[in-house]
């Protein structure tokens, strides 16, 4: 129901992905809170801050979150307009000046970091080994879809060699990234999404429901993503193209 382990981590997440989108925004937003009296920015504020902390089964807090960008950005454009009372200038630069390059700055190094940088090597801000502990909300590179860009073609050709080589009482199982990819080429009955569990367990599952032919496509092993770089030993790879495997899950070990 909530999403989360607990309440606690729910809230605790919420706060974390609230700083790690609007932290370079939050010191102009602040000077401009008391300031700029508007019942409308001021509700819109209040109403998103409260739902964050309602847990839904179908919306993600996330979207609520995303929706503070509004009021956020008001807050800042009236904070630069009261910079430029202040008298202060040094070398032609106000403090009004200084905020906006600022402002123009901080955007272009993360915009053209986000947009240039590969997913296999994204800008220090986007890269889950450091800063982005929020990949599975926002992709880590502007190249990339559930996957790298780079892999886009292996995908296809790894799914369109299960679809001809295999024969329909075979399953493909699927991450939650591979799924949709999968539906393109593959008969729908064949895939099966485990969405983010754990790939051994869902094809135990599948064979447990009498499946005996059962695959799964995914990054060859050391090159895998979503903290899942190599696959247990009962997977063992049939085909790969590039970076992207199918394998075939072993059967000789499970108990009927």
């Amino acid at each position: 129901w909530l999403g989360f382990a607990s309440y606690q981590s729910m809230v605790s997440s919420e706060i974390g992905f609230f700083l790690y989108c609007f932290l370079p925004l939050l010191p102009l937003a602040v000077l401009s809170y008391r300031r700029l009296f508007d019942y409308r920015l001021r509700s819109w504020l209040v109403i998103s801050l409260i739902l964050l902390l309602v847990p839904f089964a179908s919306v993600s807090p996330y979207r609520w979150l995303l929706l503070l960008i509004y009021p956020l950005v008001f807050y800042v454009t009236d904070s630069v307009s009261k910079l430029k009372t202040i008298k202060w200038k040094r070398f032609k630069f106000t403090v009004a000046r200084i905020a906006v390059l600022y402002l123009i700055g901080s955007t272009a190094i993360l915009s053209f970091g986000y947009i240039l940088a590969p997913p296999e090597q994204p800008f220090i801000y986007f890269n889950p080994r450091y800063t982005n502990n929020y990949s599975y909300q926002i992709p880590t590179s502007m190249l990339q879809n559930t996957i790298s860009v780079a892999d886009f073609h292996n995908t296809e050709d790894s799914l369109q060699w299960f679809r001809d080589s295999k024969n329909e009482s075979s399953i493909l199982l699927t991450h939650t990234v591979f799924y949709s990819w999968a539906i393109l080429t593959i008969d729908a009955r064949q895939v099966i999404d485990y969405k983010f569990d754990d790939p051994a367990k869902a094809a135990m599952n599948a064979v447990e429901e009498g499946h005996t032919n059962v695959y799964l496509i995914w990054w060859i092993n050391g090159e895998g993503w979503y903290a899942q770089s190599t696959l247990p030993s009962t997977f063992q790879e049939v085909f790969h193209s590039g970076r992207i495997a199918i394998y075939q899950y072993d059967t000789s070990n499970v108990a009927y």
